[in-house]
């Protein structure tokens, strides 16, 4: 992957965290089952 790609991709994830913690007080399992899905360590090893 590139830099370029690879900076969008932790950005828009990024955005994706910040509007989960915003809305966790309705969605509490949705932000669980996101935060601990496949995308965390995918993210975590390309990071």
């Amino acid at each position: 992957m590139q830099i370029e790609e690879l900076r969008t991709v932790v950005e828009v994830f990024g955005k994706m965290q910040s509007a989960l913690r915003r809305r966790q007080l309705g969605d509490d399992q949705i932000a669980t089952d996101c935060t601990t899905g496949n995308d965390k360590p995918r993210m975590m090893k390309a990071a």
